[in-house]
């Protein structure tokens, strides 16, 4: 899948179960929402390739399990990621607790300071049954140094991908990448998915 010729970002989604982790990136793959999709029982990862500038980035995004006794698996696959995002469930409370009271320390144990960070509140489409402000999740976002959108799966597929390449630029930015000012050209040429040959992680 890699000829060598592209420089690696690696993307991982931490959360709780039930959170929509990997319908979102079925749809950042697809740009269309899937019903039904199981959770998942291992961790594993998707591959794309986006151009900033007319240089090519791959992009390896991991969808990971958040069960408990996963979690110490899943904090070491977090040492060399370049970006995570928190997701949560805005009508479940718990879930974003978890985020404030669990993962991001977890993360900051083992990741280096240029990871960028992000906070992504699924299922805005059911925005009536919302239980977590939104103010405070932009507050620990804040906090974090990170970045947050409320976004949903199922009703616009699109806003989670642009939260994505909004996060890329932003690594890229970060890291001297790309120069802060210039026209930023961010683009993807392709999706790279096998089914059949998703890595998983070892349990």
């Amino acid at each position: 899948m890699n000829n060598g010729k592209e420089e690696k970002i690696k993307i991982i989604l931490l959360g709780e179960p039930s959170t929509g982790k990997t319908s979102l990136i079925k749809v950042y793959l697809n740009d269309k929402f899937t019903e039904d999709v199981p959770s998942s029982l291992s961790s594993s990862f998707f591959q794309s390739v986006i151009t900033v500038n007319e240089k090519k980035y791959l992009i390896d995004l991991w969808d990971t399990v958040g069960q408990e006794n996963y979690r110490s698996i899943t904090q070491h696959f977090i040492r060399d990621t370049n970006i995570v995002i928190f997701v949560y469930d805005i009508t479940e409370k718990h879930t974003f607790n978890e985020i404030e009271n669990y993962w991001i320390d977890k993360v900051k144990e083992v990741l280096n300071d240029s990871a960028i960070l992000g906070i992504a509140g699924n299922k805005e489409d059911l925005y009536e049954k919302e239980v977590v402000e939104e103010d405070k999740a932009e507050k620990l976002a804040k906090k974090i140094g990170g970045f947050f959108k409320k976004t949903s799966a199922k009703e616009n597929p699109k806003e989670f991908k642009t939260f994505v390449k909004m996060l890329i630029e932003q690594f890229l930015l970060k890291n001297n990448k790309i120069i802060k000012g210039n026209n930023i050209i961010l683009n993807e040429s392709s999706i790279i998915e096998d089914k059949n040959k998703k890595k998983k992680c070892c349990i």
